[in-house]
C-alpha cells in the first residue's frame, strides 16, 4: 500500500469515529455540533456606536452586546441618552450606529452632518409590528443574538468597503 492510499484509508476511518478531529481553517470542532461564535473575527472591523436609551429596545443589552462585537475585532462606544451625540460624532467617525428605532431618527439626524457617513442599524421592539426596511437598509429584532448584530454590521461593512 503507497502513502496515499493509506492516508485515505485512515481519514476514512476516522470520519466513522465520533471524535474530535481538524477540520476548516484547521480548528478543533466536534463532529455534528455547530460552532460557536466565541473565536469569529471580523472580515471588516468596525468603529459601532451603540446608543443605549432606558426603557428602549436596547436597554439591558449593551454589556454583552459590547464584549461580543470587541472580541471580534470591533471597536464599541456605547453612549446614554443625555451625551452629547454630535460632539461624539465629530470626535470620532462611527461606521455603524446600533440605537432602538424610537430613537434612531433623531440620531441618523444629529450625525448626519458629520464627516463620516454611518450605516444606521435600528432595533426594533419584538411587540413592535413596524418593519423599518423602508428608511433603513439594516436593522434587527430586539433580543437578537450577537450571531445576527455581526452579521448585520458585516452587511454594512462591506457595502462601505466597496
Amino acid at each position: 500500500m503507497n502513502k496515499l492510499s493509506t492516508g485515505c484509508l485512515i481519514a476514512s476511518l476516522m470520519s466513522f469515529a465520533s471524535v474530535d478531529a481538524l477540520g476548516c481553517g484547521e480548528t478543533l470542532f466536534r463532529i455534528g455540533q455547530g460552532t460557536r461564535y466565541d473565536n469569529y473575527s471580523a472580515p471588516f472591523p468596525a468603529v459601532v456606536l451603540f446608543y443605549s436609551r432606558p426603557g428602549g429596545a436596547t436597554a439591558g443589552n449593551e454589556k454583552a452586546l459590547r464584549r461580543g462585537l470587541e472580541k471580534a475585532g470591533h471597536k464599541v462606544t456605547v453612549m446614554s441618552a443625555g451625551e452629547s451625540l454630535p460632539q461624539a460624532s465629530a470626535a470620532q467617525p462611527y461606521d455603524v450606529v446600533i440605537a432602538d428605532l424610537a430613537a434612531m431618527d433623531g440620531i441618523a439626524e444629529s450625525i448626519r452632518g458629520a464627516a463620516s457617513k454611518p450605516a444606521f442599524v435600528p432595533v426594533v421592539g419584538s411587540s413592535s409590528q413596524s418593519d423599518p426596511g423602508d428608511r433603513y437598509r439594516w436593522w434587527v429584532r430586539e433580543g437578537a443574538t450577537l450571531g445576527k448584530y455581526l452579521n448585520v454590521i458585516n452587511k454594512a461593512m462591506e457595502v462601505r468597503a466597496r
